[in-house]
């Protein structure tokens, strides 16, 4: 956790240097910010954009980066540039990263993300929410493990035997229900083998045994933030900048994460 605000700290550093010691001169290493996303280029050059976006504005003079391999800040997704500002930045908190600290309380060390879409909001969301909460305890991160095609399924077995995985993050819990199945037809037992996470605790949680341990999403609370900006929107005559709203959510704990802690107890009789 100490390493969190790194990134921010620096861009701020640069800020007051610039403010009162306006001849001098700055630069820095811009590589560094994205050391613990490495593997994923895409992500890494992202990061480098929108850091190098925000030092600038606060006056940074030099930047040293493989310019070669630099995105521009506006050509970034922008989900995926508000989602690294997020993280840079040291904005909202992410529900990804609430159900990746559980399993890493739970003693859990190997964790894979699994999901069935790379495109969406939500991925970018809870991917990084992910990614993060590994990084600041220094647990390795994995690249997302995407199912988006039909020889993605087969790969799996080689996937975790690997990766050694004890523990599955999943974008959703319909997703994750078909991904315990997978998992039962591959000879892994939840949560003996594999403990499951997923998102929205929704009807499915309960429709499977084990019951799936989820992050309930406060989608009341979200319908009435929505329809609030909506009509906002729809009484201006100026365009309005988006509004960062954190959603409330709350870990449900049921049968699907097994606490690795409890493992080596002995009990008397």
């Amino acid at each position: 956790e100490e390493h969190a605000r790194y990134g921010l700290d620096f861009i701020e550093a640069v800020g007051w240097i610039h403010q009162n010691l306006p001849h001098a001169k700055t630069s820095g290493g811009v590589s560094n910010v994205s050391f613990s996303f490495r593997g994923n280029n895409k992500v890494r050059e992202a990061i480098h954009a929108v850091f190098l976006y925000h030092a600038i504005k606060n006056g940074l003079t030099m930047g040293i980066v493989n310019a070669g391999a630099l995105e521009v800040y506006e050509e970034v997704e922008p989900e995926l540039r508000e989602r690294i500002e997020d993280v840079v930045l040291m904005r909202t908190p992410k529900d990804g990263g609430d159900a990746t600290e559980h399993l890493i309380e739970k003693g859990h060390r190997k964790i894979l993300f699994i999901t069935n879409t790379t495109h969406e909001n939500l991925y970018y969301e809870r991917f990084f929410g992910y990614q993060k909460a590994l990084m600041m305890t220094g647990l390795p991160i994995f690249p997302a493990v995407s199912f988006e095609k039909t020889e993605d399924y087969p790969n799996f077995a080689e996937v975790l035997k690997e990766t050694q995985a004890t523990a599955l993050v999943i974008i959703d819990d319909l997703f994750a229900v078909r991904i315990m199945q997978l998992a039962t037809l591959l000879g892994y037992k939840v949560p003996d083998d594999l403990s499951v996470i997923s998102f929205n605790n929704s009807i499915f949680t309960t429709l499977i045994h084990p019951y799936l341990t989820s992050i309930d999403i406060d989608v009341a609370s979200l319908g009435e933030i929505a329809t609030q900006q909506l009509m906002t929107q729809l009484t201006k005559t100026e365009a309005q900048s988006s509004l960062r709203v954190v959603v409330p959510h709350e870990l449900i704990q049921r049968e699907t994460v097994l606490n690795k802690h409890n493992m080596n107890k002995t009990y008397p009789l």
